[in-house]
């Protein structure tokens, strides 16, 4: 006797989990017919009971690495929140003690440098890449086929590869505005949140292009890369120094060609690590895969705050505070002579000083800026309120503002990464 059933089945994300779940049951004596989605989370059944039960189907998807849904899914969204605040206490703890430091020490590529320096500069930011983009990786791998981890680095090429060339393109008769490349940040950090989410499978949020289409030989290649290609893809807007250090280099190249190159041979040095990290992933046991797809998810949802964090910051909005931070900043006051404020700052590594001036004076504001304190993420310096961005150069620069009203003005490094304070006062 012929009977259908319909499992709930949590932790299918991508095609390769309907494909795995599919070949499973299949492979059962006395089942005729297989459905999965993992859109919906259904698993449809049509088997003979006489000779195959509902406890061996569920006893399959459990042996596949799957888990049953009325198994209490609540603590599956527990457990992604729990790691969310986990990690978000962790990147809050290393804000609070300056130890981020590491993730702006990074060796930064400049005009003139031929592709074959940009491949070695590449392969030594591949280290900086697991610590910024790692959670990514082990998402887009972690329950995924060996092959996956080619499409993300895949995904990851023809991004980097395609935005090089445009910037190169936009470079010969435009310059990038930050305030477009913070909208554009944005975007993608929205993307993020909701991958992030979906990637944790804790909550029933679906991204609209791992939908199933008609594509052809397009869909098919799509579909074997499952998710991974299209998270190798936003890899191009990261808010990460090395990228976007590379992405002023392929403006400043002015071809499309050179663009193109530039970022190609770039991302090219940085596959290697990033490449062997997603083959291990994906040698790991079911269980262990689900888990490390849960803090790879966990940690892509995290890093979309922070990249929500810092484009706003580009664009003079504040909204997580950073007060006890910035409190803790050397406070420089400025001093008026002659009708004009006038004040001295050292620059840091990891952190910029609040600056206290009077409101309608002109200031006049003197960075020294040492070799060994300037890197790629403090070397500019982005004041959206008075629509300044300052190039930072080995000595002394000159910042010329006149504050308006008295208020806090916020300012950020070109990446909203460093953040500080103007206060202005009556």
């Amino acid at each position: 006797m012929l009977e259908t059933e319909t499992i709930k089945v949590k932790d299918m994300f991508c095609r390769q989990c309907e494909a795995r779940i599919t070949e499973a049951l299949r492979g059962l004596e006395g089942v005729s017919a297989v459905a999965v989605s993992f859109d919906t989370g259904n698993v449809r059944v049509t088997y003979d009971k006489g000779i195959c039960s509902r406890d061996r189907l569920l006893a399959v998807i459990e042996e596949t690495g799957y888990t049953a849904a009325e198994e209490n899914s609540v603590n599956t969204v527990v457990n992604g929140i729990s790691v969310i605040v986990i990690l978000l206490a962790a990147w809050y703890i290393l804000n609070a003690f300056h130890l981020n430091i590491v993730f702006q020490k990074f060796p930064v590529a400049t005009e003139g440098m031929n592709y074959a320096m940009l491949f070695a500069i590449g392969i030594l930011t591949s280290f900086h890449c697991i610590a910024m983009c790692g959670g990514l990786n082990l998402a887009a791998t972690a329950r995924a086929e060996k092959k996956a981890a080619f499409y993300y680095n895949l995904g990851r090429l023809l991004s980097y590869t395609m935005i090089g060339g445009l910037l190169g393109l936009l470079g010969s008769f435009i310059s990038i505005n930050l305030r477009i490349r913070a909208v554009i940040g944005l975007a993608a950090a929205v993307i993020m949140l909701f991958l992030g989410v979906r990637l944790m499978n804790c909550f029933p949020i679906k991204i609209p292009f791992q939908r199933k289409r008609n594509f052809g030989i397009r869909g098919k290649f799509l579909r074997k890369g499952s998710g991974s290609f299209y998270i190798g893809l936003l890899n191009g807007f990261m808010p990460c120094g090395p990228l976007q250090a590379m992405q002023i280099l392929a403006i400043s190249a002015g071809s499309f060609i050179s663009g193109s190159l530039s970022l190609f041979f770039f991302c090219l040095g940085t596959i290697p690590l990033m490449l062997v990290m997603g083959l291990a992933a994906s040698h790991l046991t079911a269980k262990a895969k689900n888990r490390m797809a849960l803090f790879g998810g966990a940690l892509v949802f995290v890093f979309g705050i922070y990249m929500l964090q810092n484009n706003l910051a580009l664009l003079g909005v504040s909204v997580f505070q950073e007060s006890g931070r910035i409190n803790q900043a050397n406070i420089v006051e400025a001093v008026e002579q002659n009708g004009i404020q006038q004040a001295e700052s050292t620059l840091k590594p990891g952190s910029y000083d609040v600056l206290k001036v009077k409101a309608g004076i002109p200031v006049q504001w003197i960075v020294y800026a040492g070799k060994d304190a300037l890197n790629g993420c403090n070397s500019e310096i982005v004041i959206p309120a008075y629509n300044l961005d300052i190039r930072l150069q080995e000595g002394e620069n000159l910042i010329e503002f006149t504050p308006g009203e008295a208020g806090t003005i916020k300012y950020s490094c070109w990446m909203g990464m460093i953040k500080s304070e103007i206060i202005v006062t009556d």
